[in-house]
């Protein structure tokens, strides 16, 4: 499939249930000075939405389907770094686009809790990625 002038390449986060969830927040290096938690993790989700939407290459993906759902689960040890995380789609080659994208960006997120102190656990969200035309 060809990415056309005329095409745009749209990359979403998705409304998730980890929204509600409190007592821990995914923090950016670059948004930990935001004025509340909730605005550091929106701050946080749109930093991986900027980048992997800036450097994902759609001509590489060889389906028809121009619409993918992502879910980003991530874990954190007791320092509040990431440790290991799963990326859940159903097409491998955006899957594996997006792993390249990730990993050298990884090590700029934390797990913090409410007193912005490193605490271990697992936080993830959807985001939606699609071609329009």
């Amino acid at each position: 499939m060809q990415l056309f002038a005329q095409d745009t390449l749209v990359f979403n986060q998705v409304e998730s249930e980890y929204k509600k969830e409190t007592g821990k927040y995914f923090v950016h290096k670059d948004c930990k000075d935001l004025s509340n938690s909730w605005d550091n993790n929106s701050c946080s989700k749109k930093k991986i939405t900027d980048h992997i939407f800036k450097y994902f290459d759609w001509e590489k993906i060889e389906s028809k389907e121009i619409e993918y759902k992502i879910w980003f689960k991530f874990y954190f040890n007791e320092e509040g770094l990431i440790s290991k995380y799963e990326i859940q789609t159903d097409e491998l080659k955006v899957k594996s686009q997006i792993v390249k994208l990730l990993n050298p960006i990884l090590s700029d997120f934390s797990l913090v809790d409410n007193n912005n102190q490193p605490i271990a656990g697992q936080y993830g969200f959807p985001c939606r990625i699609s071609l329009v035309k």
